[in-house]
């Protein structure tokens, strides 16, 4: 029974990601034409598909980063280690 669990388990992952494969080449395929961005003194002429996954890539990143300052800002500040003790936040039923 685990087997076949696995075996199921292994082709819907490979399923998942051919289908995803499949999508991100049609993304691409229909977004080939050159756009121009104007960023303060830059201007850059790229295809279109490939802006958007810059721009992809860089708000995954920007999130991981604020994910991760978020928890040692939690870790260090004293504040958050004295706020769940406070009498104004316990739960009142």
């Amino acid at each position: 029974m685990q087997r076949m669990l696995t075996k199921f388990k292994q082709k819907a992952h490979l399923t998942v990601v051919l289908s995803l494969i499949l999508f991100f080449l049609l993304f691409i395929l229909q977004n080939t034409e050159q756009v121009q961005v104007a960023f303060l003194f830059w201007t850059i002429s790229l295809s279109r598909a490939f802006i958007l996954l810059i721009t992809l890539f860089l708000g995954i990143i920007i999130g991981i980063i604020a994910a991760i300052g978020k928890k040692k800002i939690k870790a260090l500040h004293p504040l958050y280690q004295t706020t769940a003790r406070h009498p104004c936040f316990k739960k009142k039923f």
